[in-house]
């Protein structure tokens, strides 16, 4: 059995400052940087996804957190992230699951993905 989530980003990363995007967005007149997030989520809930950059290149994806609140124990499950961009290829990085149910973190590689590189974000867990 597996649960899918598919989470939308198109990800501008060309003069952002911070450390990591959200799955929120925010306007700021002071700022030309826009970002679009969606997200659908079906059989876990996911209540946040931050997206974290390299420490040495903010252009670079360095890890993708997506944060639940699932009322059983994802313990068990093997979960995997999907980087998709229409004209690009698709690719596949392994992810962690760590915490306890409720509040439980599902940490996946960015594998040095530059930002421009993808414009939709999956996350698969599932198990026997």
């Amino acid at each position: 059995m597996s649960r899918v989530l598919l989470a939308g980003a198109a990800v501008v990363a060309a003069g952002a400052a911070t450390s990591a995007f959200t799955a929120s967005n925010t306007f700021d007149q002071t700022t030309s940087v826009v970002g679009y997030g969606e997200v659908t989520v079906t059989g876990i809930h996911v209540t946040s996804v931050t997206y974290n950059r390299l420490a040495s290149d903010n252009g670079v994806l360095d890890n993708v957190e997506f944060a639940t609140d699932h009322g059983t124990s994802l313990a068990g499950l093997t979960a995997t992230m999907t980087l998709k961009h229409a004209s690009k290829p698709t690719t596949n990085h392994s992810c962690a699951i760590t915490g306890t149910a409720p509040t439980q973190v599902i940490t996946c590689d960015g594998d040095g993905v530059i930002f421009d590189d993808f414009d939709t974000v999956g996350l698969t867990v599932g198990g026997a």
